[in-house]
């Protein structure tokens, strides 16, 4: 009898809850439909400027995934074998070089390097290897003759060299995307010195690995992503007391309107940066710094320009930024190409002597630099849009209530935008 009761009880208590939901829901209605008879809300819709940062958040969001994985590895860093047994030094500059592109012939680097059988290459014939361009000449015996700059590349790189203090300062580097050359024993043994460019590391809490391009063709530790244990690579470290080179070109940002009218002049300016990381002593500072602009057909220099100018400052200290102007010219209408700039300076350098091999040494003067580029396109009239991909969405919520006899009618104008993601330009 109590079950049934309690049974009975329950269904009352549904049915009435399922009454009282009915009723008010008609009476929601109601009022609702009179509010809109007699209180009709105006909206007024204003344009918002489309969120600009949705790339910055979408960035955000994948350095958080990355900062939870435990591998990070510069991607797109070549590999290549040295071409003979005392190559590991011009094979693994190669990689960096050809990172950068374009390629460079490890046989002409060697050269330069003045790499020998009895020794291989020494550090700073490596760095001076970077800095070569057609100032100067190569005087290795490897190629049977001399060359004035390399085939695929008439200026040098940024090189600086660094005894890094610890591991630490080496992964900021791969962090920041730049692999590192660097002098270490082989193996265990410690018999003999060999040359690796770091690409990446694995982190488990602390580093774990590093991990390596190897130059050698054969063994434990050739080919590339090679994984080394932290504590094997700081101990094959010790061969020259964690030795490092680096090398990157100049860093050219032009900056223009990517859309420009006919018969108009506009302005295009570029940042030169020459970087040079906190763990390397200043050196190399550049002098004589000059940048040359190239326009595509369509394009000309505004009456007085020069196609090539003083950069400001004219004497660039390594770690330092300059930056120069142009103004140009829209000439031919629908024209679109890219507005280029390339920047280099005059830096200066000693070769040592490698005796019995290369009993003298000598001092070099070589341009090292870099280049950049944007995107033109020349039109007729450029029409101001409304703000971009803008997708304006009002969305009314009316709600209505009764205060004695008065039936009050409150619009609520929610304006919404869609997001966009930014496009590169």
């Amino acid at each position: 009898m109590k079950s049934l009761i309690k049974k009975d009880s329950i269904n009352n208590d549904l049915m009435y809850n399922k009454m009282n939901k009915r009723i008010w829901a008609t009476l929601f209605i109601l009022f609702a439909f009179i509010g809109q008879i007699v209180g009709i809300g105006f909206v007024k819709v204003e344009y918002i400027q489309a969120r600009e940062n949705v790339n910055k958040l979408l960035e955000d969001r994948n350095s958080s995934l990355h900062s939870a994985s435990t591998e990070f590895i510069i991607p797109s860093v070549p590999h290549y074998y040295q071409t003979t047994s005392y190559y590991c030094g011009p094979a693994s500059l190669e990689m960096v070089c050809d990172f950068y592109g374009p390629d460079i012939a490890q046989l002409e680097i060697a050269d330069v390097a003045r790499a020998d059988v009895s020794y291989g290459a020494y550090t700073s014939d490596l760095r001076r290897a970077t800095h070569f361009s057609n100032l100067s000449i190569s005087l290795g015996n490897d190629m049977g003759g001399n060359i004035t700059g390399y085939t695929n590349r008439s200026i040098g790189y940024g090189a600086f060299e660094a005894h890094l203090t610890n591991v630490n300062h080496l992964v900021d580097l791969i962090g920041d995307g730049y692999p590192i050359v660097v002098l270490q024993h082989y193996d265990e043994s410690h018999i003999t010195g060999h040359f690796r460019v770091v690409i990446g590391y694995v982190r488990n809490g602390d580093i774990s690995q590093l991990i390596v391009h190897d130059p050698w063709y054969s063994g434990f530790y050739s080919g590339p992503n090679v994984y080394i244990s932290y504590n094997t690579f700081v101990d094959l470290w010790t061969r020259y007391s964690n030795w490092t080179l680096f090398i990157c070109p100049w860093e050219i940002t032009v900056s223009c309107s990517s859309i420009v009218t006919i018969n108009s002049t506009f302005t295009i300016s570029a940042n030169v940066e020459y970087i040079r990381p906190t763990y390397y002593s200043p050196a190399y500072s550049a002098s004589s710094c000059q940048a040359t602009i190239q326009l595509p057909l369509g394009f000309s220099l505004a009456p007085g320009e020069m196609y090539t100018k003083n950069l400001n400052p004219a004497n660039l200290l390594s770690g330092e930024n300059g930056t120069i102007t142009w103004q140009v010219v829209a000439d031919v209408i629908n024209s679109t190409g890219l507005i280029s700039v390339n920047a280099s300076g005059l830096v200066s350098g000693t070769a040592y002597a490698r005796p019995p091999v290369y009993p003298t040494g000598y001092t070099y003067n070589d341009l090292i630099g870099g280049n950049g580029s944007k995107s033109v396109t020349i039109v007729e009239t450029i029409v101001e849009p409304l703000p971009e991909d803008e997708n304006i969405l009002p969305i009314i919520i009316i709600s209505t209530a009764i205060t004695g006899a008065a039936i009050i009618s409150i619009v609520v104008v929610f304006k919404v935008r869609k997001a966009k993601r930014k496009t590169p330009e």
